[in-house]
């Protein structure tokens, strides 16, 4: 699983916690994936056993989404609740974090993630 970013995707935010020689980083965004369509975190947390990026790479990732219920869940409060468990693991993991702040579509967000070290992406076509 992964992050998909289409023409009509929506991103408020994304966050990453992570450094350099630790052996485990959180990637997440709050995202909908139509104009008109709910909110919801999506997030990875990877343990790295080695330094592939590809799909050959033995790390163990475990993916999770959180969806919103309802209109009334705003991507803002969506957002907190995100920030607070990538603050929590921070703390406990001694890692930095990284929130950028979107509120845009696909191109402001690559636009804006192209800009981070830690940033890998694969671009293609989705069958």
């Amino acid at each position: 699983m992964t992050i998909m970013l289409t023409d009509t995707t929506q991103v408020h935010l994304i966050g990453y916690a992570g450094r350099d020689g630790a052996n485990v980083n959180v990637l997440g965004a709050v995202l909908r994936d139509t104009p008109d369509g709910l909110w919801y975190v999506s997030y990875r947390v990877r343990y790295i056993v080695d330094d592939k990026l590809d799909d050959s790479s033995k790390d163990h990732k475990s993916w999770y989404t959180v969806p919103s219920r309802d209109h009334a869940d705003e991507p803002a409060s969506l957002g907190r609740a995100f920030r607070l468990m990538l603050c929590n693991a921070t703390a406990l993991l001694g890692i930095d974090e990284t929130v950028l702040v979107v509120d845009g579509g696909r191109d402001r967000t690559l636009e804006l993630l192209a800009t981070q070290p830690w940033f890998h992406s694969a671009i293609g076509k989705v069958n």
